[in-house]
């Protein structure tokens, strides 16, 4: 009979990718206000050009002003792409580590070579 070493959760790169991706959720919702604030500051600059270019231009400006709520970049996909990642690296590294540890699986054919009869 033979003892098989079990390998460290830590060893598992999917277990690092899912480490990863939780902080960086976490931070994402821990900065999301503040890079809302910064990020509407910016558009509205970018609209006050904008807006200035074509009131030299002799247009009536037609941009509306951005605010916190109605921002063009929003860190929507980046959470999406993040909660995906780290979903899917969650369901491998159970599945690889303690799913298949805890069902008992058929035996290898090196364990019945080593048995005497």
């Amino acid at each position: 009979m033979t003892t098989r070493a079990r390998k460290s959760i830590l060893d598992s790169p999917w277990y690092w990718i899912y480490a990863f991706a939780a902080v960086g959720l976490a931070l994402l919702l821990l900065i999301r206000p503040k890079f809302a604030q910064r990020q509407s500051n910016q558009e509205k600059q970018h609209q006050a050009r904008q807006r200035a270019y074509q009131i030299e231009q002799g247009k009536t400006p037609s941009v509306e002003p951005s605010t916190v709520e109605n921002r063009k970049v929003q860190l929507k996909p980046l959470f999406f792409f993040l909660f995906v990642l780290m979903l899917a690296a969650w369901i491998v590294t159970w599945c690889t580590h303690f799913y298949r540890r805890s069902s008992p699986g058929p035996s290898s054919p090196d364990d019945h070579e080593k048995e005497e009869p």
